[in-house]
């Protein structure tokens, strides 16, 4: 709206492409991962299917990206996982709206 009010050039949806994991690879993304005092992300493997949940949201399926880059169809926003150097999973970022929230891994 704003663009259209200003005379300015429509923002473009970047057109994502999906690459396929195998399910050993989407494993270690499981778990719960605290954004902030009482919000909780939920990341669960359904059949293959990566699927992450926000404290009282629906639960939304994941694309992978690349290997720790995933993204969401239904929102334009991508989850990226983060690792340590053992390779364990230690948290993820929500990247929304030019926003980037950590969220830390606590299950």
């Amino acid at each position: 709206m704003r663009s259209i009010l200003y005379n300015k050039p429509l923002p473009i949806k970047k057109e994502r492409k999906e690459v396929k994991l195998a399910n050993e690879q989407l494993q270690k993304f499981i778990g719960t991962y605290e954004i902030e005092k009482s919000v909780e992300m939920k990341i669960s493997l359904i059949n293959e299917q990566l699927y992450a949940q926000l404290t009282g949201q629906n639960e939304f399926p994941l694309f992978a990206e690349s290997e720790f880059i995933f993204f969401l169809k239904v929102v334009d926003a991508q989850i990226e996982f983060q690792q340590n150097d053992k390779g364990e999973i230690t948290n993820l970022f929500l990247l929304q709206n030019g926003n980037k929230t950590k969220a830390e891994k606590i299950k």
